[in-house]
């Protein structure tokens, strides 16, 4: 079904009725790569699955216009991959993805993914990211796997938690020997602030991406990542239901 308001909220009825009865995995065809989803507990999953043209179709189409040859990635919070592999997709060259995912089950989903896409040019982390090198609790949510955070938000009472490793963006870029970023994503639940703003006191402005995808969490932020992102010479080119997308000026 192409991508309308008409068609999403159809798509949407469509998806949790299908995910009612499942109960496996899917293999799929996705973006163009091959993807292993389980629809059933993870809205992500199920978005990527039932309907992946109505999967943040204006962030995509923003990326899609400014990909070209040599264009780096970073997937923070990737979750399963769905952006990732629809960089990949793009199918420009030399192109190079930097993903991260603390949360074990994803990484482990996202990991099996990658193994049907062998030539796929995507390096996965399984650590989190923060201001200082560390270890910290993930809370995991036992209705939305894909929705674990370091921090506990609002009412939400965490099904469980794990120990996970945190590291500085910057520090693993430089290991890494990362010269550019042509786009950033960040969806880590919360706690944006706490990666974003400690790269960007520290980074030289050769670092900064071009591109800078943001999920709008303001309200549970400790500072303001998009007044910080504006003082920085970013400009908004648009927002859809979750996200702020910035283009640095140049």
């Amino acid at each position: 079904m192409p991508y309308s308001w008409l068609g999403m909220r159809i798509s949407f009825l469509i998806r949790r009725i299908l995910r009612w009865g499942m109960t496996t995995p899917l293999d799929m065809i996705v973006y163009g790569q091959k993807m292993r989803l389980y629809g059933f507990d993870n809205v992500t999953e199920a978005r990527t699955l039932f309907a992946p043209q109505h999967f943040d179709p204006l962030v995509r189409a923003a990326l899609a216009e400014r990909c070209r040859d040599g264009f780096v990635f970073l997937d923070i919070g990737a979750n399963t991959g769905a952006y990732s592999f629809f960089v990949v997709g793009l199918g420009t060259a030399d192109t190079r993805v930097l993903a991260f995912e603390p949360q074990p089950e994803m990484l482990s989903r996202f990991r099996t993914s990658l193994s049907f896409n062998p030539d796929a040019p995507i390096q996965i982390h399984g650590f989190a990211l923060g201001a200082e090198d560390g270890e910290m609790r993930l809370l995991l949510h036992g209705g939305n796997k894909g929705q674990a955070s370091l921090k506990v938000r609002g009412k939400e009472v965490p099904s469980a938690s794990v120990p996970v490793q945190v590291r500085p963006l910057l520090k693993v870029l430089q290991e890494r020997k990362l010269e550019k970023i042509s786009a950033l994503k960040i969806d880590v639940e919360g706690v944006e602030d706490q990666v974003l703003i400690p790269f960007f006191e520290t980074a030289p402005k050769s670092l900064w991406p071009e591109l800078l995808i943001i999920e709008d969490n303001r309200t549970e932020w400790d500072k303001d990542c998009i007044a910080l992102c504006r003082s920085l010479g970013y400009r908004k080119i648009l927002r859809d239901r979750e996200n702020i997308v910035f283009e640095l000026v140049k």
